[in-house]
């Protein structure tokens, strides 16, 4: 459990980072978070001008390779949507010897876009509309073959867990579960 890293996949609204405070509070292990390294950085969660994109997430980088190295679990809270980014970000977690488990959100998109009006902060609902498309096209699903996830499980919009895949030690396959069928463009390979 000390090298486990638990990579959180949501769009805005589904409750990715409720789901990540969570599952930190229940280990005891910190959150990682982009916007929580925007305003550490400038005090404000929001302020994406003022330290770039590239800038916040080699600081964070930085920082979960000095937890896998101290041999430190943590959270991983961006919307890992991304399927470059969030490959490159797993690979690298498993290169220094950490197990990388999925946790996909899986709030419908209705919920999130209700969830974002009542926001302080929001999301453009265009954006949110755009990172729904992008989280269920081919390219961007998570793909056990690509992704190399050890297990994944499904957060509903309620908080609830449900491990679905789980990598076999050793082997390249792996385990599924009946519910991960539910899941649109979500491969098993």
């Amino acid at each position: 459990m000390e090298k486990d890293i638990y990579y959180m996949i949501g769009i805005p609204g589904s409750g990715k980072s409720h789901a990540a405070q969570m599952k930190a509070a229940e280990l005891g292990i910190p959150v990682l978070s982009s916007d929580n390294m925007r305003k550490e950085l400038s005090g404000d969660a929001g302020d994406v001008e003022t330290h770039s994109h590239k800038e916040i997430f080699e600081r964070l980088r930085s920082e979960a390779d000095w937890r896998i190295e101290e041999e430190k679990g943590f959270v991983w809270d961006a919307t890992g949507i991304d399927a470059k980014f969030r490959r490159e970000d797993i690979g690298r977690f498993r290169k220094k010897g950490a197990r990388v488990i999925g946790l996909l959100m899986v709030t419908p998109k209705e919920i999130c876009m209700e969830r974002n009006r009542s926001r302080q902060r929001t999301v453009p609902e265009d954006v949110i509309e755009s990172m729904d498309e992008q989280s269920r096209s081919a390219e961007h699903a998570i793909n056990t073959e690509l992704d190399l996830f050890d297990e994944v499980s499904l957060i509903d919009e309620d908080g609830d867990e449900v491990k679905v895949y789980e990598r076999e030690a050793g082997r390249g396959e792996g385990t599924i579960s009946r519910e991960a069928k539910i899941i649109p463009g979500f491969k098993m390979k």
